[in-house]
């Protein structure tokens, strides 16, 4: 039989019934009464929650302090003196614990130091103690989970200082998660984080406590989460308690993997709460959101980089349209004329996607990463616009341009055409005064004599070569000539 742990279960009576086989009529009955002993753990003040502006460098300090009680009769408590302690302290993120031991002092106080905390995240402290009265190792223990914030630095605008971190209930792993809600039914009250922020690629302790509400013992007590298809993200500490007595708390403890490939969404999750006692069932919904790892977190802030510097590729753009305003030519305005108020649009919409990617940077350094990729995605649907506003207008440039360009051409095709036309249309008296003239021509025309004349004597000398070495056999010209020779002997014969 297993004796739960809390205060307002001390003391029980057990009895037993027998009945005997032989005779079912006959029952005996004993009863005993069983005191149950602790010792009763204080933290002397709760562990604060820690706010830090920075997560480089992080070294914290923690003490905790508190007291040790017993009670002989279970009412009236006393302080103790001299019990061994055991502080532990758990590093939830990381999976480690460190361990101090101390006693309570002549002040009826103990002391625990906690050092070098060095990234934010959650820390469970247990403190356990151990002391001999009556003869018996009476031992009792007390726990608290604390948190180490990020919490982005803040300027009042009245009095131009910074605001000191917040010591109220903090998010899990940001500043921005709600405080811990509190839902009340006639069976349970449920305390849980609302919303929950969480790194791709963390891991994070989810704690949901609940109280018992009913007048009696609820048996069986389990939690399942609806509206999850990540199985493989999630694993429970306790996923059902044996009883919980009425008034009794109990907290079930949720691990979460957050894969490093997460896509940056919210999930909404369903907690729903069901005991043997058919009647009860009490549903709660948080929400996890996952922002950017740290490694992903720096490629966001660099493809923010990038995106603006496409803004300065578009004010440079924008100038040179509106130089082309000031100076478009008669062509521009009749086949394409530029819009002034389009290209003024433009650069207004540059000037706001420049505010929104500032703030979207801002926000990611915040961690506020749903809200920064929303604004990241409205600069970038601004962009999108201005790049076709302005391509437009540099459209109708080009296609002036090009229409131009086709017209120089055609001209000049025509205009030969003509020219050439007209020359040969020409009498030949007119023809005769357009030719060239000069020298330079003359020098030109009487070298080009003087080669033909070279080649015809060179002609000349072969065809008498010819003569003297083809006599039988002439060809050509020669063959010609000498028909005629022999036709005009002919001739003189006839005569």
């Amino acid at each position: 039989w297993q004796v739960p742990y809390g205060d307002d279960e001390k003391n029980y009576n057990i009895s037993v019934d027998a009945t005997s086989p032989l005779n079912t009529s006959k029952t005996i009955s004993n009863s005993t009464n069983l005191d149950v002993v602790w010792l009763d753990m204080t933290i002397d003040p709760v562990i604060p929650d820690i706010g830090v502006t920075s997560t480089v460098n992080i070294s914290k300090e923690v003490t905790v302090t508190g007291s040790v009680k017993y009670s002989d009769d279970m009412d009236n408590e006393s302080l103790v003196y001299g019990a061994d302690v055991l502080c532990n302290i758990l590093d939830i993120s990381e999976g480690l614990d460190t361990n101090h031991t101390t006693t309570v002092n002549d002040n009826f106080k103990y002391s625990c130091i906690f050092s070098n905390l060095n990234h934010t995240g959650n820390y469970k402290v247990t403190i356990s103690a151990t002391h001999e009265i009556d003869s018996r190792d009476v031992t009792g223990y007390t726990d608290q989970i604390f948190k180490i914030i990020y919490i982005a630095p803040q300027t009042d605008s009245g009095s131009g200082t910074t605001s000191p971190p917040s010591t109220s209930s903090p998010p899990i792993t940001s500043p921005d998660n709600t405080t811990d809600t509190i839902l009340t039914t006639d069976n349970l009250d449920i305390r849980y984080n609302k919303t929950l922020i969480i790194q791709q690629g963390a891991t994070e302790y989810i704690e949901i406590t609940v109280t018992n509400k009913r007048n009696e013992t609820l048996h069986n007590l389990n939690l399942t989460l609806d509206g999850v298809s990540w199985s493989d993200w999630y694993d429970f500490q306790n996923a059902d308690i044996t009883e919980l007595a009425p008034n009794a708390s109990a907290t079930f403890m949720i691990n979460l993997n957050i894969p490093e490939t997460t896509e940056i969404s919210d999930y909404t999750i369903s907690a729903k709460f069901n005991a043997n006692e058919t009647d009860l069932d009490e549903t709660v919904s948080f929400t996890i959101q996952v922002s950017f790892s740290d490694t992903n977190k720096i490629a966001g802030l660099e493809e923010l980089e990038v995106t603006k510097s496409l803004l300065y590729e578009y004010n440079t753009r924008i100038t040179s349209l509106l130089a082309n305003i000031s100076d478009q030519s008669i062509f521009q305005r009749y086949l394409g004329a530029l819009n002034g108020t389009v290209i003024g649009t433009a650069k207004d919409k540059i000037f706001e996607a420049k505010k929104l990617i500032a703030d979207s940077k801002e926000l990611l350094d915040a961690g506020k990463t749903q809200e920064a990729l929303t604004l990241k995605e409205q600069a970038n649907s601004i962009l999108s616009d201005v790049e076709m506003m302005i391509s437009d207008e540099e459209s109708k440039i080009v296609t002036v341009s090009n229409i131009l360009l086709k017209v120089m051409f055609v001209s000049i095709f025509f205009s030969v055409i003509i020219i050439v036309l007209v020359y040969m249309l020409m009498p030949p008296k007119t023809k005769a005064e357009y030719r060239p003239k000069g020298d330079f021509f003359n020098q030109k025309i009487k070298k080009k004599r003087t080669t033909l004349h070279s080649f015809s004597l060179k002609n000349h000398t072969g065809d008498k070569e010819d003569n003297n070495t083809q006599d039988n056999n002439p060809t050509g010209r020669t063959k010609i000539y000498q028909l005629h020779e022999r036709f005009k002997s002919h001739l003189k014969t006839d005569n």
